[in-house]
């Protein structure tokens, strides 16, 4: 359902060092041959413009809830085209797409390559994100959405055949108001956003016999215009660093060796280093202050090892290294996270096929981190084994016991060095669990799969005497059930169940506090696609209702959230060149929460501020459409298929 944007405005928040955005691109693969180009080109032959509209309406306490899912923020509808088109050869083409075109989200893709030579891209889009529709914060009431541009190009040249070398840029520009919650204060403060994100990335790769070597270069630089947020307190200037300005480059390298028939080394290593380009805050006065130099070194390293010692055995060892050394030239700045650490990681992964359908799977992780400022060392590991049988052709199933724990030492508190305690998320554990998984296809058109868990954790006393809040145990549970039946082509129906239990007991200043989160989810639907037809239609159904009850004594509460969600798509090829479509949705959300009663939550509570926003809402969207496939006579030279003479 691409045309439609009944989805949520997804905000990847521009961090330094993010690289996935310049790294992936569509032309990951061009086609090295004539018949691969042919096979991608007929694929992508459809040359169509789509153009509808739709409407949208949403009412409630959180309405902003509902609009983000198609990311229009206030409007409450608007047009929406669609365009693709295709030219060219088999051996050289074109694309251009666009999507949401006259939308507030629009998107526009343009790409042209070259067999076995190159390929070009380019791409610009806008996302928004509405958080909250005027929100409740600190000197009034304020509207908190952001908008996303986001603007693209891309390079690929392979010069020989086993040589590949890549360039890309991309530039991600945001603007709007966001809030943050000032711990100092019971009240969120709004800030203006005006940041750009800048990525380049560079790589070239060699392709040997039975081995391959890639090196690459990365430049992160985030600029913030916006500057700290500054506000009174107590009658005098106070200041945070919201995102300040950094620049960040990374050199990495990377090579793969086939040893023998059966197995494969992995080996990659890396460097970055990184400063911030505005000056931090100062502690004293929590105003800016020139001089105050914040640098990064990181270095990593990485070895794995993937073998097949024997027909039936199949193994995967991995090692990494990684340190973190950040440097401040004064001990008066703020440091409140990015402590310097160095960590090594292991894991070692085993499948053996017993033959008459029976597998095992034995694994293993464990990290050894020091955080040399703030937590001394902490140590996790996990292992676990697996066992799977295939019954027949139609009925399988595994079994898994896994045991994984954690141990910390001295957590330093950063705004005083001179007191230690041991925050519950940090707190050492022992955790074990069991795992289900079966999956069954007695008749060729039921597919029936139930899954389920259940886990047990213990936590470690805090160091410290002093700490009054600390997690105790937990434990919890899952199970669920995934039904599909297909008797024909023409029509299918699935249904789906899911419960989540999870319960917490939390030692609160000598007295026990009960924690249990339940959740469950089911949903159902049906497809109807008559292959004889020219008609589609669909339905799907989703209910959930999660429950949290807390039971401390004067402060027991109890909170419940009840969402509904349904969906229905409607097609009709009318001809050759023309299909009609449609769309309608329906969201509902329903809670109780302590968070959301301000004045009426229960005596002492720390959550009657009004803080937070209240997630209901109800809303609805249409979309109503018509997609028109160009004809051969109208389509730009559409890759084909060159005809062959009849040899006869």
């Amino acid at each position: 359902m691409n045309a439609m944007h009944f989805k949520a405005a997804r905000l990847a928040l521009a961090l330094a060092g993010a690289f996935s955005a310049v790294g992936a691109s569509a032309f990951d693969q061009i086609p090295l041959t004539l018949d691969e180009a042919q096979s991608a080109a007929e694929a992508d032959r459809a040359n169509s413009i789509r153009m509808g509209g739709e409407v949208s309406a949403a009412n409630g306490s959180s309405t902003a809830a509902a609009k983000s899912w198609n990311g229009y923020g206030k409007a409450e509808g608007g047009a929406d085209v669609d365009v693709n088109l295709s030219g060219g050869t088999a051996a050289e083409g074109w694309r251009l797409s666009g999507d949401n075109l006259g939308s507030p989200i629009p998107r526009l893709r343009a790409e042209y390559q070259k067999a076995g030579k190159y390929a070009l891209e380019g791409e610009v889009k806008r996302i928004r994100h509405v958080a909250a529709e005027d929100a409740n914060v600190k000197d009034g009431r304020s509207d908190l959405e952001t908008i996303r541009d986001v603007y693209r190009v891309g390079a690929r040249w392979l010069p020989a055949d086993n040589v590949d070398t890549r360039i890309a840029y991309q530039a991600d520009h945001r603007q709007g108001t966001s809030s943050v919650l000032l711990k100092l204060h019971t009240y969120n403060r709004a800030y203006e956003l005006d940041d750009t994100h800048h990525q380049a990335a560079a790589s070239i790769e060699y392709i040997g016999s039975g081995w391959r070597a890639s090196t690459g270069y990365e430049l992160s630089k985030f600029e913030n215009d916006a500057g700290p947020l500054l506000y009174f307190a107590n009658n005098t200037i106070a200041g945070r660093a919201i995102d300040p300005s950094n620049t960040l480059h990374r050199v990495k390298a990377d090579a793969s060796f086939d040893i023998g028939q059966t197995s494969r080394l992995d080996v990659a290593a890396g460097y970055a280093w990184s400063q911030l380009d505005d000056a931090v805050l100062d502690s004293s006065t929590g105003l800016s202050a020139a001089g105050y130099d914040v640098k990064a070194r990181v270095p990593s390293f990485n070895v794995a090892l993937t073998s097949s010692p024997l027909p039936k055995l199949k193994l995967d060892l991995d090692y990494g290294f990684r340190r973190y050394d950040k440097s401040v030239d004064t001990a008066s700045a703020i440091i409140t996270t990015d402590q310097d650490y160095s960590e090594n990681k292991f894991s070692a992964n085993a499948v053996y096929s017993f033959g008459g359908g029976y597998s095992a799977r034995v694994y293993g992780k464990y990290l050894d981190r020091d955080d040399e400022q703030v937590v001394e060392n902490v140590r996790t590991y996990t292992g676990g084994m697996a066992l799977r049988k295939r019954m027949s052709n139609t009925l399988s199933g595994s079994l898994g016991f896994e045991v994984s724990g954690q141990s910390a030492k001295n957590y330093i508190d950063a705004k005083n060095v001179g007191s230690e305690s041991t925050p519950w998320d940090r707190l050492g554990y022992d955790q074990t669990a069991l795992k289900l998984n079966l999956t069954s296809s007695l008749i060729d058109s039921v597919t029936v799969s139930l899954l389920g868990s259940w886990y047990l954790k213990s936590f470690d006393a805090p160091e410290n005497p002093t700490v009054t809040y600390a997690m105790t145990s937990a434990h919890g549970t899952t199970a669920g059930v995934d039904v599909d039946w297909a008797p024909s082509r023409d029509w299918n129906l699935f249904g789906f169940y899911s419960f989540d239990r999870m319960k917490a007991e939390i030692d609160a200043s000598g007295g026990y506090l009960n924690d249990t989160m339940t959740s469950h989810t089911v949903g159902a639907g049906f497809g109807l696609h008559p292959v004889n037809a020219p008609w589609t239609f669909a339905m799907r159904y989703v209910y959930g209702f999660d429950k949290d009850k807390n039971a401390a004594g004067l402060m027991d509460w109890k909170n419940e959230y009840k969402s509904h969600y349904a969906q229905a798509d409607f097609g009709w090829k009318l001809s050759q060149q023309w299909k009609l479509e449609g769309a309608a949705l329906f969201g509902k959300v329903d809670s109780n929460d302590i968070r959301h009663l301000g004045s009426d939550a229960p005596s002492g509570s720390e959550l009657t501020s009004g803080l937070y926003a209240s997630p209901n809402y109800t809303a609805c969207a249409f979309y109503v459409g018509a997609t028109y496939y160009l004809p051969e006579c109208l389509q730009p030279n559409v890759l084909k298929t060159p005809e062959r003479p009849d040899p006869t």
